[in-house]
């Protein structure tokens, strides 16, 4: 059926087109053929239920700017990969109106690759990625390796674009970098999310679990990241529990509760970390190494210290910020 979609912004109407509504299972049988069925502008709406097997894994976006929403929100639409393959991958240079919303991403494992639930790939300055991934749980997905592979359990980001990642939930997944996220893209933006209970590591030959590696919430490889209004809890990794984090990035508003390795770190560069509340950490508060401005920041029963800083390369403001209890 044919609606009239409005696409509204800030200051103005930007366009008014013709969409239409592809309803899965009812009109495709999976999730993957609504979307080779939708054109630009197009809306895949995807009913209640759990989702498995070819076609509702391994789902390729194919660089079009639709909206692929559940009907009746994450807690009841379910992408079960069953430990074989990822959800989504983005790669064909998707835009801000490629949007991905509403699903419960589980069981995704991707061996020695990267990104267990979600890969957002974009090769070239000039192939940028820019897709929305919002108000989805992703848990319990996994990825293992070293060096290049293994990175993002849940999600992970490579390249140029500018990518936001907000208002998920991103839980329980593994990889042996970035347990939560792991990023080697650019001009990302991580806000409002819940990022709890993920881990930096991988099973040894025994099939125990152990902690390697950085960065149990989030890992970011390069610079410019925006990391804001999230909750980072009960994350774990050698380094950086909760964050470990990488030049001229913005920490603003964060809740940084009970990680173990630390809540952040960040060896190099400048940045801003301000208004966040960091509490009960193992390992530390926060570790910087750079010139990172602290400033209007709680910190509260970290195990290891509130904060260590190790100032490199310019100045940097420490103000106005309340410790206690460390």
């Amino acid at each position: 059926m044919k609606y009239l979609q409005y696409s509204v912004y800030p200051v103005l109407l930007a366009s008014v087109l013709l969409a239409d509504v592809i309803n899965v299972p009812a009109d495709q049988s999976t999730i993957q053929l609504g979307i080779v069925t939708a054109s630009d502008g197009d809306t895949v709406m995807v009913a209640a239920g759990t989702y498995t097997g070819s076609g509702n894994k391994d789902i390729d976006f194919y660089g079009k700017s639709i909206y692929v929403v559940s009907e009746t929100g994450y807690e009841n639409t379910i992408i079960d990969c069953e430990h074989d393959g990822r959800g989504f991958y983005f790669h064909l240079t998707e835009d801000s109106t490629s949007i991905l919303d509403g699903f419960t991403i589980t069981n995704g494992n991707m061996g020695t690759g990267n990104g267990g639930g979600i890969y957002i790939s974009a090769r070239t300055e000039n192939g940028e990625n820019n897709p929305l991934v919002v108000d989805n749980m992703i848990i319990n997905n996994d990825v293992f390796g070293t060096g290049w592979s293994g990175k993002g359990g849940g999600v992970y980001l490579y390249g140029y674009g500018t990518v936001i990642i907000s208002g998920n939930t991103i839980s329980g997944n593994i990889g042996s970098s970035g347990g939560g996220i792991g990023s080697d893209a650019y001009n990302v933006t991580i806000s409002g999310n819940t990022i709890e209970n993920n881990k930096s590591g991988e099973y040894n030959f025994e099939g125990n679990f152990e902690l390697r590696g950085e960065g149990g919430g989030i890992s970011c490889g390069t610079p410019s990241h925006q990391i804001l209004n999230n909750t980072i809890r009960g994350n774990q990794a050698v380094t950086g529990g909760g964050i470990k984090g990488n030049s001229s990035s913005t920490y603003i508003g964060n809740t940084i509760i009970g990680n173990t390795g630390g809540g952040l770190y960040q060896d190099s560069g400048g940045g801003t970390f301000s208004g966040n509340y960091v509490l009960s950490n193992t390992g530390g508060g926060v570790s910087i190494r750079g010139s990172v401005g602290v400033t209007d920041n709680i910190f509260e029963g970290n195990t290891g210290g509130a904060l260590n800083y190790t100032l490199e390369n310019g100045a940097a403001s420490i103000s106005n910020n309340t410790i206690f209890n460390n």
